[in-house]
């Protein structure tokens, strides 16, 4: 009765999907009906069960469009976490979307998923979706990735793209280089003491602050 009736509600949730895709408003008002503890029940079981990539891959990119915070951040720890053990097509196509949310707490989030994340890929593919990011011309996916980087994911060269986004044109994401070159500053302090001086001079003066009290902490 239970498996009948999640396998019923992932195909609901599947036609909503397909509307969303068709431009059907609709859609958008029957997933914010569903409740956000049966979205919570659906979550866990999927990550107890070993429900078809398919169907994993088609939920994930639904939730990710729905309204509320909570649900967006229970995809993102889903995706995060490190009970996967089958990668899906469409992570770095849900990480995309939640990076670009306009709720503030959901695309800090989403960095905070992304860092576990990256922790759990191979070194080639890390090294490849941080450039990505980082050449990105979306601002937002450019944040992300700078705060990502004040985890303790292991990335060659990581000193060369905080480097690079030490020079990005939007504020934000120099603040959160400046947070992960501080974060970093022990792999190497030549490189991250550079970083932090050259903010700790900037023109934002949120940048400057952020920069400045990494400096003296690490330096003083």
């Amino acid at each position: 009765m239970e498996f009948t009736f999640k396998k019923k509600l992932l195909a609901y949730l599947s036609g909503a999907a397909l509307s969303l895709t068709a431009g059907t408003a609709t859609a958008r008002l029957e997933l914010d009906a569903i409740p956000e503890s049966v979205i919570e029940d659906l979550l866990d079981d999927l990550e107890k069960e070993r429900w078809r990539a398919p169907d994993m891959s088609c939920l994930m990119n639904l939730l990710a469009t729905d309204s509320r915070r909570q649900v967006k951040s229970r995809v993102l720890e889903f995706f995060a976490a490190p009970i996967i053990q089958r990668p899906l097509d469409n992570t770095e196509q849900v990480f995309r979307c939640l990076a670009e949310d306009n709720d503030r707490v959901v695309r800090r989030a989403a960095a905070e998923a992304i860092s576990r994340w990256l922790a759990t890929e191979g070194g080639l593919n890390r090294l490849r979706f941080t450039s990505e990011w980082s050449l990105s011309d979306e601002p937002r996916l450019r944040e992300a990735i700078a705060r990502s980087l004040a985890g303790p994911v292991t990335i060659v060269g990581v000193d060369l793209l905080l480097e690079h986004l030490a020079k990005d044109p939007v504020h934000a994401v120099r603040c959160a280089t400046a947070r992960a070159a501080e974060s970093r500053f022990e792999e190497n302090p030549a490189a991250y003491e550079n970083v932090l001086r050259r903010l700790a001079s900037d023109s934002d003066r949120r940048v400057r602050k952020s920069a400045r009290r990494a400096v003296t902490r690490r330096m003083c």
